[in-house]
């Protein structure tokens, strides 16, 4: 009897470690890959380090302070959420809009829409970015020339064209992204919603308004908080078009001071605390937008 009670209480102890068991592998993998890592920044951030020496020592909020106090990283922080703003809107513009005409399209339309519109997400960043390069070439270009008709053309690779460039690529490239969320959300919606809508007589304006938005709240809040937090830090493609042509500044974004810090001033203390001040931005604004977005719920 005595035996009995004890397997069994082995037995009880055995179920109950073994979710931590198997948990074991990805904590460990979450551990090693993400908090090492953010702590080892935190820690580098109030150090004194250059990137050819292995000498670290603490000197408080000296890199932060000399950060905050350096004109590129506020210029390098208003093209971030310049950027950030302005292509997230756009494609969030777009996306949606591309998604309801999609919709509304019969089953074999809508799987060719879905495919066709869905090419430029798979496309590499460098093959987009070049290809850009090639239609607003200031010689040969076809954009240009299309551009010039209306007064807009010139050198595309200096001053602020550079931007609208660097802008057309990013929302030509991630618009489907917002298209496939919104239309998989919107292919979720009970028809039995829209075919009382339509017995009731909604025009196509109000059955978008009254029916389809309401049903997307959730998925847009979280789309718009992916594609902010996503531009806002990216990197590749302010870099691939203008990194190495001297004319980086018109489009140098935080993570590209970030990266000059570390690999060209080669001090890595002063590229951590300019990485943790991108993290708190960030943090900061997805923090707000969700106590926004919860106000919003309640009223």
């Amino acid at each position: 009897m005595e035996e009995s009670r004890l397997a069994k209480a082995r037995g009880d102890s055995f179920e109950r470690a073994l979710p931590l068991l198997l948990a074991y592998p990805s904590t460990l993998l979450v551990v090693l890959l993400i908090v090492l890592p953010i702590i080892f920044e935190v820690v580098l951030s109030f150090s004194q380090r250059n990137a050819y020496t292995a000498e670290q020592h603490l000197i408080g909020f000296s890199n932060y302070s000399r950060v905050l106090h350096d004109t590129a990283f506020w210029n390098a922080l208003w093209r971030s959420s310049l950027y950030a703003l302005t292509t997230t809107t756009l494609q969030l513009i777009l996306g949606v809009s591309m998604a309801f005409y999609t919709f509304r399209r019969t089953r074999r339309i809508r799987a060719v829409l879905r495919a066709v519109c869905f090419l430029p997400y798979v496309v590499s960043i460098v093959s987009a970015v070049i290809v850009f390069e090639f239609l607003f070439d200031s010689q040969a270009g076809l954009m240009t020339r299309i551009a010039s008709w209306s007064g807009m053309g010139g050198d595309w690779h200096s001053g602020w064209k550079l931007f609208v460039l660097l802008v057309l690529i990013s929302v030509w490239q991630f618009t489907p992204f917002v298209f496939l969320i919104v239309l998989a959300r919107l292919e979720t919606i009970p028809t039995g919603i829209l075919e009382a809508a339509e017995i009731d007589g909604a025009s196509n304006v109000q059955m978008i308004r009254r029916v389809m938005l309401p049903q997307l709240r959730e998925t847009l809040v979280a789309t718009v908080l992916l594609r902010l937090i996503f531009m806002f830090t990216k990197f590749d493609t302010p870099w691939l078009l203008a990194g190495s042509k001297g004319t980086n500044r018109y489009i140098e974004t935080l993570p590209i001071y970030t990266f000059r810090q570390a690999f060209e001033v080669l001090q890595l203390g002063d590229a951590a605390a300019s990485g943790m001040l991108l993290f708190a931005v960030t943090a900061v604004t997805v923090a707000f937008a969700i106590w926004f977005t919860g106000r919003k719920q309640e009223a």
